[in-house]
């Protein structure tokens, strides 16, 4: 799941897997027709009793592969309705798997960082200068 919706946006990500799952359909449907005509044709050229056979072996075959090709698109549009739905939830998910910190600060502390990053963008922008930074710096650091 590592980076999986890094590059999407929230109206992107399911649609993309909705029009997966309607390539999937045309192969599979595709596929299903094709493997029942085969059956059909091959048994046309014996007699009878093998033709019935390679009928019943091509409806089943198209069955079968219906069957399948169904439910992979069901599980596909599944997937689709669960990234619509909680894209923001598995987006901050992946965020913080990536940043991996094995500290937990109190709320002060990290209203403590929250105005030192605010405070280190002011210095990047020249709002502030480096002296009065690093004073709001070891005041921020002291109280912690």
């Amino acid at each position: 799941m590592n980076k999986l919706f890094s590059f999407l946006t929230k109206n992107e990500s399911h649609h993309i897997l909705r029009f997966c799952a309607k390539v999937f359909r045309v192969i599979y449907i595709v596929l299903s027709i094709g493997t029942a005509i085969y059956c059909i044709i091959t048994g046309t050229n014996f007699e009878f009793g093998v033709f019935i056979a390679y009928l019943i072996l091509g409806i089943l075959s198209f069955a079968m592969l219906m069957f399948i090709g169904i439910f992979i698109e069901a599980l596909i549009l599944g997937f689709s309705n669960v990234v619509e739905n909680h894209f923001e939830e598995l987006v901050l998910k992946n965020k913080t798997e990536d940043k991996k910190e094995n500290f937990y600060l109190n709320k002060k502390q990290k209203a403590g960082f929250e105005s030192l990053e605010k405070f280190n963008e002011l210095r990047k922008s020249g709002a502030i200068t480096e002296e009065e930074f690093e004073a709001k710096k070891k005041e921020y650091l002291d109280k912690m």
